[in-house]
C-alpha cells in the first residue's frame, strides 16, 4: 500500500513544527523561567494561569494556542488566544481541524498581560 508523497510531506511538517514549539519552550524554561516570581513559576508548573502573566509565561503554562484573535472584554481592546481544552495529536492540530469559533477556552490580554480567562 502506496501512501501520496505529499501526506508524508505534510506529516514531517507537522512533526517540524511540533519540534519547535518544544525547542522554543526548552529555550524559555532555561533562560527565562528562573528570573519569573515564585507564583508564576508555580502557575507556569502547574499549567494554570495567573492575572498579570505576559504572553510568553502563558505559553510555558498552556502551550501552543490554536488561534490569536483581537476582540474587546468588556470596553477593553485585548487580545485573544483560544485553546482546546482537549486537544487533539499535534497534527490534527496543525492540519486546521480547530479554528476560534470551536474554542472552548480563551485567555484576554490587555498590553501584553493576561485580564482574565474564561470556559465557552
Amino acid at each position: 500500500m502506496s501512501q501520496k508523497p505529499g501526506v508524508v510531506y505534510i506529516f514531517l511538517l507537522l512533526l517540524l513544527l511540533a519540534g519547535c514549539d518544544f525547542m522554543q519552550k526548552q529555550a524559555l524554561m532555561q533562560d527565562r523561567y528562573p528570573s519569573y516570581p515564585g507564583d508564576i513559576q508555580q502557575a507556569v508548573k502547574e499549567g494554570q494561569l495567573v492575572k498579570g502573566m505576559d504572553q510568553e509565561q502563558v505559553f510555558l503554562a498552556l502551550g501552543s494556542t490554536v488561534c490569536k484573535t483581537t476582540g474587546f472584554y468588556g470596553d477593553k481592546p485585548v487580545d485573544i488566544w483560544s485553546y482546546e481544552k482537549h486537544q487533539q495529536p499535534v497534527a490534527e492540530t496543525y492540519a486546521g481541524t480547530y479554528d476560534c469559533l470551536k474554542a472552548d477556552f480563551k485567555v484576554y490580554f490587555e498590553n501584553g498581560r493576561v485580564i482574565a480567562w474564561k470556559d465557552q
